[in-house]
């Protein structure tokens, strides 16, 4: 259901990007609330 789903995700969200950021990864969303809409606007 939609509601483990958002329990997965946010339960999750303490990662440490410095590893990737450092080596020049750039994110297309500043946070998590930007990546969801932006992957839940077609519904």
């Amino acid at each position: 259901t939609q509601g483990e789903v958002t329990e997965v995700v946010l339960a999750s969200v303490r990662m440490q990007p410095s590893v990737l950021t450092e080596s020049g990864f750039v994110f297309d969303h500043a946070d998590l609330a930007t990546a969801l809409a932006w992957a839940l606007n077609d519904y």
